[in-house]
């Protein structure tokens, strides 16, 4: 049987912010934390952050299409290929460090653009075997473009497999749905007896999905008071939330998933579709959006207030202002600008992870985060919706 555990050792009443230990197999880590993304390019998270006190737990998202998956299953040598690249990408890690492996499963070909198929029972098999394969839990593929019940159907014949194999911890993974197509599926993970749970935003932050999220708490709750075993919640494609290109600032809204009941997240992986009204307008130069740990502000990285003495301070880290500002290109000052916002906020995980542990007042601590007011009041709601029971 595989060993993993999740205590919570600590619990914020202001908000759902916890403090807690991960354990999955001979690896721990403690919580909350930001998931850093792990690829193949040098410049992607986690393999240019080497700073100890943000590294600790990775995510490696690829997507797969129909005709993909049917090459892979049908062609030895395009699976040694898939294999290797993301095996390369995880043997950059720490061998102490953490790493979830997510796959998206887009089930239409180039033939059919328009028609979204769900796995057959081959497809959904092979699906399993991948998913096993890698990373150090086996995580249910995301289903681009399938309703909620139809992920449902494919979970059952999925857990069939994957329960068979019985050597890794298995998550079980929250789709972005509506909320009454919710409840069937946190009640089969509820039936398996899971206890490791990711949940997929589709690049939404998520005070923009409160009432699915605190659903999910409810039941983690329920399923707590039930096994007396504590749940563990990580949060899957968290957006940062959109602004006009020419506002200085904007609320860092992602970050506030670890206040949100989300005990880690990660970036987003799904491109949003744009809308008109946020296009840079004439006049306004390209500029990417840079974290800002004393007020939770994302600033576009030609504003002034960036030269805070207080932010410069950490131009020691992987990745400075200055890098980002010089970039040689848009495309590379992208690059980096992931980098950066990626090592301050794992670094802020650390800093509310102390906080709590050290009962310090976490409400004081949030207090401070002037850029992002509004959106703590949603938080706190989340919070007080907490105390309402669960109905079976």
């Amino acid at each position: 049987m595989h060993d993993l555990s999740y205590n919570i050792r600590e619990q914020s009443e202001f908000t759902t912010a916890r403090a807690g230990t991960l354990r999955l197999g001979n690896k721990a880590i403690e919580t909350p934390r930001r998931c850093l993304h792990v690829g193949t390019d040098r410049l992607s998270e986690s393999l240019r952050i080497n700073n100890s006190e943000a590294r600790g737990l990775n995510e490696l998202y690829r997507v797969i299409d129909q005709d993909t998956l049917r090459e892979l299953a049908n062609n030895v040598g395009s699976q040694e290929v898939f294999n290797a690249h993301i095996q390369n990408a995880l043997s950059r890690i720490s061998p102490g460090e953490i790493s979830l492996v997510f796959l998206a499963y887009d089930g239409r070909t180039e033939s059919q653009p328009n028609v979204v198929s769900l796995p057959d029972a081959n497809e959904t098999e092979y699906l399993a075997d991948l998913s096993y394969s890698f990373g150090d839990a086996v995580i249910p593929p995301v289903l681009v473009g399938q309703s909620a019940g139809n992920y449902l159907a494919f979970l059952k014949q999925y857990f069939q497999i994957v329960k068979g194999l019985d050597h890794k911890p298995i998550f079980g993974l929250v789709p972005y749905c509506s909320w009454r197509e919710l409840r069937p599926l946190l009640e089969f993970y509820r039936n398996e007896g899971l206890h490791l749970f990711t949940m997929d935003l589709r690049g939404r932050p998520p005070t923009l999905l409160s009432q699915n999220v605190v659903m999910t708490l409810r039941t983690l709750r329920q399923i707590q008071s039930e096994s007396g075993q504590d749940c563990y919640l990580n949060a899957l494609n968290v957006g940062t939330g959109r602004a006009l290109p020419q506002m200085p600032v904007a609320p860092a809204k992602d970050i506030l998933s670890l206040v949100a009941g989300f005990d880690s997240f990660g970036p987003s992986h799904v491109a949003l579709k744009v809308r008109p009204d946020l296009l840079p307008f004439r006049g306004t130069k390209p500029a990417v959006r840079l974290f800002v740990r004393r007020d939770y502000g994302y600033y576009r990285s030609d504003a002034p207030e960036l030269n805070n003495p207080a932010d410069l301070q950490e131009n020691l880290l992987s990745t400075s202002l200055d890098d980002v500002r010089h970039a040689e290109s848009f495309p590379l000052a992208r690059k980096l600008q992931k980098v950066y916002n990626a090592e301050r906020q794992a670094l802020e995980a650390g800093s509310m992870r102390s906080t709590i542990t050290s009962h310090e007042s976490i409400k004081n601590f949030l207090g401070s985060k002037k850029q992002v007011t509004d959106e703590l009041r949603k938080v706190t709601r989340m919070a007080s919706e907490l105390s309402i029971p669960t109905l079976d």
